[in-house]
């Protein structure tokens, strides 16, 4: 993980200095050069990053937290964290902080000698039970002890970078409930059935993995007393951290419905016409 300089030719013009940084996979990342509130906020980042006095959840908080100017405003779901746009993950300088953050969840394991199949699962974005798979298969160096298996977090790393190169990470599990409840109603819509269910009276528990888009459909009676609906386009995003999109409010705390795992919104649709149009046409993957 390094940053550097370089001169591009574009034609017969010399452009200036192109900043450039390399990957934890060792890829050459081209960035904009950034705007003095951004190399500010970039030089905490890098601070964060070595510093062993830090932990990975408090660069987390860092990076999706207000002071971050490539993020968007708050979403209701979370309001300490700011949304990334498309904006955002179009941008090579968000690829950058993400791969220091990795860097930071790979330091702060290797600090210990053996890792939890926890602490592997979240470090590469699958389940305990992938991981104990892999390390059956000796896919991950691993040994069990007292019942429990732990992995080398050399290895770990490898099998991350050797992910990465693949240009796919896999989709880790949701566990998403939906149903009618309340005159309130979330459904899934997705290529792949729910792996488990459990049902809880008009409600299902749902475990989904292996996906690469699905839609959620939100309906309710507005104030008017119309029924009315929302489309949400949901993708997985194992670079973030584990979440919850709950829905719809409530004052106590209590959910009728909620999403959990490691996703993102790619696309909304409030309008009732177009929520009922994206439903329709879109499909999932």
């Amino acid at each position: 993980m390094t940053e550097e300089r370089r001169r591009r030719s574009t034609g017969a013009v010399e452009n200036l200095d192109v900043p450039i940084y390399r990957t934890l996979a060792g890829d050459e990342l081209d960035y904009p050069a950034p705007s003095e509130q951004l190399a500010r906020f970039l030089d905490r980042v890098t601070e964060a990053a070595n510093d062993p006095a830090i932990e990975a959840g408090e660069m987390t908080d860092l990076i999706y937290g207000p002071d971050n100017p490539l993020l968007g405003p708050s979403t209701s779901a979370l309001p300490e964290r700011r949304s990334v746009s498309r904006e955002t993950w179009a941008n090579p300088t968000w690829h950058m902080m993400l791969d220091l953050l990795e860097a930071k969840r790979i330091a702060v394991a290797e600090s210990s000698s053996t890792m939890s199949l926890e602490e592997a699962g979240a470090l590469l974005g699958i389940t305990e039970d992938a991981v104990r798979k892999a390390a059956i298969a000796g896919t991950l160096d691993g040994e069990k002890r007292a019942n429990r298996w732990y992995v080398t977090p050399g290895s770990v790393a490898t099998y991350r970078d050797r992910v990465r190169r693949r240009g796919r990470w896999p989709a880790t599990p949701l566990l998403i409930r939906c149903g009618t409840e309340n005159g309130y109603s979330l459904k899934t819509k997705t290529a792949k059935p729910g792996t488990k269910k459990r049902v809880r009276r008009h409600v299902v528990d749902v475990t989904i993995s292996d996906f690469e888009r699905m839609l959620i459909r939100l309906r309710w009676t507005n104030a008017k007393g119309e029924r009315t609906r929302r489309v949400l386009v949901l993708e997985p995003d194992p670079s973030t951290e584990p979440w919850t999109f709950t829905w719809p409010p409530r004052s106590d705390g209590k959910p009728l419905f909620f999403i959990k795992g490691r996703f993102r919104f790619a696309e909304k649709f409030n309008n009732p016409a177009k929520a009922a149009a994206a439903w329709k046409e879109i499909e999932p993957a």
